[in-house]
């Protein structure tokens, strides 16, 4: 069974923290998880990079494509296809690549080749 975990960026703090039960909530003063504006939540993929370092939605992957190209793409959730994506490719392939970043604290390594 896959892992079900989440971290949040506090926007408010410029923090990531990983939530490890539902005391966090309690615990770092959260009142109302669904409304809160200052957190954006990003589960975990199930998945680990090539380092053995867990993939999260939001997280920034280094990933070299089938042209040869080195690219940097994100972990998104898809609605659609019922599963995480980075760069439009099914997360199945993720463990080729290596986590450089995520979305929050390093945007500028999105859509970049490295």
């Amino acid at each position: 069974m896959r892992e079900i975990k989440f971290r949040a960026w506090d926007k408010s703090r410029k923090e990531k923290e990983y939530i490890n039960n539902m005391y966090w909530f309690e615990e770092n003063g959260v009142d109302d998880i669904n409304n809160n504006v200052f957190l954006d939540f990003m589960q975990y993929t199930g998945l680990k990079d090539k380092n053995g370092k867990e993939i999260y939605e939001g997280d920034i992957l280094a990933y070299k494509g089938l042209d040869g190209r080195n690219l940097n793409l994100v972990v998104k959730w898809s609605e659609r296809d019922a599963t995480f994506l980075f760069g439009g490719v099914r997360t199945d392939y993720a463990i080729t690549g290596e986590v450089v970043g995520d979305i929050y604290e390093n945007p500028d390594l999105i859509n970049q080749e490295s």
